[in-house]
């Protein structure tokens, strides 16, 4: 009898860096932006960005708006309706291997996303990514 088990390897993420920049400095201020680790193999990210207007039309990126919502839930208060104003953060954010899988090949990838406000490029947030 021959018995063939198929099951996904777990993949742990390792973030490596992260940068932020802003480009309408009289819409968004970025408070906070950088790594946090919390042993060798966890480095946390933690982001604090802040909308100094109501911001009822933003255009979240297109992976953010898919899947990434429900990783950053319990680490973020960005998951609400409109508008968006004042502080948001993302704190002691990890992408928790049991949420994570990935299709792709073992390589080094890194996550750029530009955030639009008003339809005008206002933030950009990128982050290197390493599977390991």
């Amino acid at each position: 009898m021959f018995l063939q088990v198929c099951a996904k390897p777990k993949v742990l993420i390792k973030i490596t860096n992260t940068h932020c920049e802003s480009f309408k400095k009289l819409w968004t201020v970025i408070n906070e932006c950088r790594l946090h680790a919390l042993r060798r193999d966890i480095v946390t990210l933690n982001r604090n960005i802040t909308f100094r207007h109501p911001a009822n039309d933003i255009e979240k990126p297109f992976v953010v708006r898919l899947s990434m919502l429900t990783t950053f839930k319990s680490f973020s208060n960005i998951n609400h309706t409109c508008p968006y104003v004042g502080v948001q953060l993302l704190l002691n954010f990890y992408p928790k291997n049991e949420l994570v899988t990935l299709f792709l090949p073992s390589s080094d990838y890194i996550l750029l996303m530009d955030w639009f406000l008003s339809k005008k490029k206002t933030f950009a947030t990128n982050t290197p990514l390493t599977p390991s």
